[in-house]
């Protein structure tokens, strides 16, 4: 992770435990995880791939928001037509389920790194895009409401990343007309966020929507995270126009599956082996996921209780 995340965590908690690997380690988390809980009794697990509260959170909040948006932005002719958010722990996806029991024909689609294309083709690798977690699917995963995945390079979000931040990007952007106050603005995007963006353009590209079509993403983090990933780059006017034609408008429709009904059992069943033969969860519980068809849809239920509990906890009951 960059230098800012681990002195954020710092500032933060007490104690801050580095794991081997990469972004793309999560296994490695939950392996040392779990022997920290077997070896201490201070420990208390909040397991975002695996705990609901994270799917009711978004469920709930992230979109009520983006519903309460659309209701402000549309017109007569106005669709939703998407929703595309990267995997990560799968806690955002989750508003996805309750957009579209209002919109149905909306679609989920669903990004991770080309550089570790798990979700895409059972792959692995390295990349990144940081606050993507890959190389399995999260139990909070609704793999049946899943419409299409694809996959952004971190290539491509790291030369977008110089682009919106670097000085002689801000030059090159002010040439095109920007106005500086939009400029400014695209700090608000770290590398994970522009990989959102990536995701909502190939989608928007993919489907040739059109200004009636309205498309939602999420930006998961700011550049405050990733500023000193820029303190040794060099960036030119040549970079900034290959970053804005090439890495920007050039995003291309590539490496994007839409799923069938096998597509979308095929992402289910791969949490098979990283929740059942690893992390101790019963394949009954797996199977209700795809086969019962209230395992999901029973879940907000649970919103009230969990508003409830915040509430006490910041009152200090």
């Amino acid at each position: 992770m960059s230098v800012e995340r681990f002195e954020w965590l710092s500032k933060y908690s007490g104690e801050v435990i580095k794991t081997k690997g990469s972004e793309s380690c999560v296994k490695e988390i939950y392996d040392r995880v779990n022997l920290l809980e077997k070896e201490r009794n201070d420990v208390i697990v909040f397991n975002q791939f695996s705990d609901f509260w994270n799917y009711l959170w978004h469920y709930d909040v992230t979109a009520n928001a983006i519903l309460e948006l659309f209701n402000h932005l549309k017109d007569d002719t106005s669709n939703l037509a998407g929703v595309c958010l990267s995997s990560g722990s799968s806690g955002t996806l989750g508003c996805a389920d309750a957009v579209k029991n209002i919109h149905s024909s909306a679609k989920l689609i669903v990004g991770e790194a080309m550089q570790s294309p798990t979700l895409f083709m059972n792959g692995y690798g390295e990349h990144q895009i940081e606050g993507i977690g890959d190389r399995h699917v999260p139990w909070i995963h609704n793999a049946r409401n899943t419409d299409i995945i694809s996959c952004i390079d971190s290539t491509i979000c790291n030369d977008i990343f110089k682009l919106f931040n670097m000085p002689q990007g801000h030059v090159f952007l002010r040439s095109l007309g920007l106005e500086d106050s939009l400029i400014q603005s695209l700090g608000w995007c770290g590398v994970s966020s522009i990989a959102n963006l990536c995701l909502a353009i190939k989608f928007s590209k993919y489907y040739e929507l059109s200004s009636d079509d309205i498309v939602f993403t999420v930006l998961t983090d700011s550049s405050d995270m990733y500023m000193s990933r820029l303190a040794s780059a060099t960036f030119n006017e040549i970079d900034a126009h290959v970053s804005f034609h090439a890495s920007l408008q050039g995003l291309k429709t590539d490496l994007i599956d839409e799923l069938t009904y096998v597509g979308r059992k095929r992402l289910h069943n791969l949490k098979y082996f990283t929740w059942v033969e690893q992390q101790g969860k019963t394949i009954e519980e797996l199977d209700e996921q795809w086969y019962n068809s209230n395992y999901w849809s029973k879940l907000p239920d649970g919103i009230s209780y969990l508003e409830e509990s915040i509430l006490n906890f910041n009152a200090g009951n």
